[in-house]
């Protein structure tokens, strides 16, 4: 007989796992940035605030299945406790939330790039610890995710 399929529940260790995985990329470009200017630097944390939570947080989040499982506030192994400010999405991604959306995780990722150049040996482990971080989604979370309109769900 057949088992049903168990749907994986994200918890705040799952959470806290991924965020010190993001956070490792995330200092290292900070620390790129950070030797160039201060200032610079703290551009760099309103940009990614903006770009998650106004673009990432607005276009992807909803049509998520964590998200639409977490009563009052998101519950998902990249974002834990923000309230839900949208309401859920029950279709595929039309073209341009996926683009704003993806655009705003790109911009944070890409924005430190600019300073890496000039660091070669700071270039190098944040491009490893890029590498292996979405290797890692890849392999462990794409694989049980329950997002079926996720763009890079391979499992349809």
């Amino acid at each position: 007989m057949e088992q049903p399929e168990q749907k994986p529940i994200p918890t705040f260790r799952d959470f806290l796992y991924w965020l010190v995985f993001v956070l490792l990329i995330l200092l290292i470009g900070s620390v790129a940035i950070i030797r160039h200017s201060f200032w610079w630097f703290l551009f760099y944390l309103g940009i990614a605030a903006g770009a998650i939570l106004g673009l990432w947080y607005q276009f992807i989040c909803p049509g998520c299945p964590y998200y639409k499982q977490s009563v009052d506030t998101c519950k998902c192994m990249f974002i834990w406790g923000l309230p839900r400010f949208y309401s859920a999405k029950n279709r595929p991604y039309r073209t341009h939330e996926l683009i704003l959306g993806y655009l705003g995780i790109s911009i944070v990722f890409l924005f430190p790039v600019i300073w890496l150049i000039f660091q070669p040996l700071l270039f190098i482990l944040y491009g490893v610890s890029f590498t292996l971080f979405i290797l890692t989604v890849f392999r462990y979370e794409c694989r049980k995710c329950l997002h079926n309109n996720c763009p890079f769900n391979k499992k349809k």
